[in-house]
């Protein structure tokens, strides 16, 4: 089963403004932080991707949400942004397509354009309590770059790739969770959310590989190969936690909240 791992690292930063506007109460807002993440395609065996390592960088997007009673709220959320990911793989003795075993080094630049919204109807059950039905619509365009060096054990024949992947990794799916606040105070407070996710996921990747290719005759040979793009489907369980702390001001109407993210599936 094909697993993905998304991990968000560092801060989250809530601002917002409350304004009462006929029965309903609105809150407008944003929120930023530094977030990691890695994802599950790098578990595709024989794919080259197996030394993917995570991206990283800013996210950053709006907070909106409305409180059609004391109970209960509708909200929705965003990040967009840009993860990035720069490494080198030392000679790794590896099994390439058509069974062949190569000795392979290279540099790789990883580059994600992300984009995550999240949306909860959430049901206060007590002052401390509520539960949370919501939808989740994730998505990340992975373009990689690599340039790879390959000779076999034997000696007889020496390779060099220069290649670019452009991976396309959309999902979406239900959610359901439960949230917990404590005051610590008469400003500040504690909070916790932590929900169950199911995920449908269609992705799709394309390769164009430009090489160079020394046989042990010393023919050299210039070649572009250009990859059959390929489709794959995914299903995905995890889970999402979030906690937080956080401070409301109410002669301004202001809430400020920082905390983390861990996204697992």
């Amino acid at each position: 089963m094909k697993r993905r791992i998304h991990l968000f690292v560092v801060s989250l930063l809530v601002a917002g403004c409350a304004l009462p506007s006929f029965a309903a109460q609105f809150m407008l807002g944003a929120k930023a932080g530094y977030f990691a993440w890695d994802p599950y395609i790098n578990e595709i065996g024989g794919s080259g991707l197996e030394d993917l390592e995570y991206g990283s960088g800013m996210l950053y997007g709006p907070v909106m949400s409305v409180s059609f009673t004391p109970d209960v709220t509708l909200s929705v959320s965003g990040l967009f942004g840009t993860q990035s990911a720069h490494w080198y793989s030392p000679d790794q003795l590896t099994t390439v397509g058509g069974g062949g075993q190569y000795y392979i080094s290279g540099t790789y630049y990883v580059e994600i354009q992300r984009i995550d919204v999240d949306s909860a109807l959430s049901f206060r059950l007590t002052e401390k309590m509520k539960v949370f039905a919501g939808y989740k619509y994730q998505r990340g365009l992975l373009e990689m770059y690599c340039t790879e060096r390959r000779y076999d054990p034997a000696g007889s024949d020496h390779a060099v790739y220069d290649s670019y992947m452009k991976i396309d990794i959309p999902a979406h799916g239900p959610a359901l969770g439960l949230g917990v606040t404590q005051p610590l105070g008469s400003q500040f407070f504690a909070a916790a959310n932590l929900s169950g996710l199911y995920m449908f996921n269609l992705g799709k990747f394309k390769e164009q590989a430009y090489m160079e290719y020394l046989a042990s005759g010393n023919l050299l040979l210039n070649q572009i190969e250009t990859g059959t793009p390929v489709s794959m489907k995914a299903e995905q369980v995890g889970f999402n936690f979030e906690p937080a702390v956080g401070g409301l001001f109410d002669s301004a109407g202001i809430v400020v909240t920082l905390g983390a993210r861990l996204q697992y599936t």
